[in-house]
């Protein structure tokens, strides 16, 4: 029976064989004298399979914080050891039960995610690295659909030099889930007036009654309303106000 550094010779010869142009050697083929040729057989892939790669969640309006799970099962027949969990931003925490699972365990990646400030749509993702190097990496996907605790509309308010210096309206509207009280003016410029009242459209929704104290002189200023958010902490809208 021929040794094994005999076999290596054959193996390269065939290498070469096929390096040289086409023959019998398939690429399939070449990769598993490579295979043999390098170090013997593989082993077992060991694998995580997610439940889904994504999660879209919708918190109350106003709310500071939400969770979700993403569900996991070790498909493979070797333990899997979780070594990293990076998310995309630091409003993103998680914990695990435990790092390494063995065939047949499943586990659970709880996410913490802080949306206190955010609007809209918000994307992060958390990138998964395991061991061993046979196992993918893999990136997790979370979406919070924010709904708008407040509205304030518009956002800027005009008046012409040598003009009336009229009250213009801006509208505040509370979303009816948020937990939140009237807005309270934080910041007004010196040289306009400011006045909030509740607005008979809505138990929710508020008037600000705007006006400059003259329009003589090209000005600007801000006006700076301000809700108390889930938590207490404050939620701001700056309104700017000009005359030019």
């Amino acid at each position: 029976m021929p040794g094994r550094g005999s076999t290596r010779a054959r193996i390269a010869a065939c290498i070469s064989t096929w390096a040289a142009g086409p023959t019998m050697y398939s690429t399939s083929g070449l990769r598993v004298l490579l295979f043999f040729f390098f170090g013997g057989i593989p082993s077992a892939n060991a694998q995580l399979k997610w439940a889904t790669l994504e999660q879209l969640v919708r918190p109350a309006a106003g709310a500071s914080d939400t969770e979700c799970d993403f569900l996991f099962i070790n498909e493979g027949k070797e333990p899997v050891t979780i070594v990293k969990v990076q998310p995309s931003c630091s409003c993103i925490t998680s914990t695990l039960d435990h790092t390494t699972y063995a065939p047949g365990q499943s586990g659970v990646l709880r996410v913490h995610y802080h949306v206190a400030g955010m609007r809209g749509l918000q994307t992060k993702t958390i990138a998964i690295t395991t061991q061993p190097e046979e196992a993918r990496q893999t990136t997790l996907r979370i979406t919070a659909e924010l709904a708008e605790a407040y509205s304030v509309a518009p956002r800027m308010l005009r008046w012409k030099i040598g003009g009336t210096a009229s009250e213009q309206i801006v509208i505040c509207r509370v979303h009816p889930d948020a937990d939140s009280v009237a807005p309270r003016i934080g910041e007004l410029t010196e040289g306009f007036h400011a006045l909030i009242e509740p607005s008979s459209e809505s138990e929710r929704a508020y008037t600000i009654r705007v006006s400059p104290d003259a329009t003589l002189a090209k000005k600007r200023g801000v006006i700076l309303l301000q809700f108390k958010g889930e938590g207490g902490s404050p939620v701001g809208f700056r309104i700017a106000l000009i005359v030019e």
